[in-house]
């Protein structure tokens, strides 16, 4: 147990004080009190798995914070500094992201064709080509992509080359044909959601092989 606080990271003033185990802990307990967090200095800050929803962070200085699985749905964040902090897996839906800095990334290209992989049904290894003319789009909170076209260049599993293979999620149905080219039902292109519309795909064929 010690005493935390958290300081606004402009005037130093005390935000919120807390005798607890941890940040983390004085932040939820605050979130939960309803106080408001804008401007905190929470550089580096451990925040994996934390309950935030709702939170008030605006102008925050979340930089190579940890907020992996954190949850944040809800939350402000308005001009928000989160240059570096880990994102993966955490609940961004209905977060206020207006003027966040470093957020938005691609961990795709932006223009151009490229070639992509993605997993199979029955652990097929499917090698796609994401034409120039598909919008596309990286997720915040993790490693995986989205097109909303595909171009399906080759099917394998085991050494063995398939002509077609089922999508991995037996919820949406589709049928991936070498040679032919897929078209999303619909395509979101919102980077705080990691599963949502689209074609999903990794860049590297190791993390298809690895998901």
């Amino acid at each position: 147990m010690g005493l935390f606080k958290i300081l606004n990271r402009f005037s130093g003033k005390v935000l919120f004080e807390l005798e607890c185990k941890s940040l983390k802990s004085c932040v939820e307990v605050a979130v939960k009190n309803g106080a408001s967090l804008d401007g905190a200095g929470l550089y580096g800050a451990n925040l994996a798995a934390a309950s935030l929803e709702g939170a008030s962070l605006d102008g925050a200085n979340l930089d190579e914070a940890n907020l992996d699985e954190a949850n944040l749905v809800g939350a402000s964040l308005v001009g928000a500094s989160l240059d570096g902090a880990s994102l993966d897996g955490a609940s961004l839906v209905g977060a206020n992201l207006d003027g966040v800095k470093k957020l938005h990334y691609q961990n795709c290209p932006e223009e151009g064709s490229f070639i992509a992989f993605k997993k199979g049904r029955k652990q097929e290894i499917i090698k796609l080509e994401i034409p120039a003319k598909a919008k596309r789009t990286s997720s915040i909170i993790g490693r995986k992509c989205r097109a909303e076209l595909a171009k399906i260049i080759s099917i394998e599993k085991n050494g063995e080359q398939l002509e077609s293979c089922d999508n991995w999620s037996s919820k949406y149905l589709m049928r991936y044909r070498v040679g032919f080219t897929v078209t999303a039902d619909g395509y979101n292109d919102d980077p705080r959601l990691e599963c949502t519309n689209g074609i999903h795909f990794f860049i590297s064929k190791q993390e298809a092989i690895d998901w």
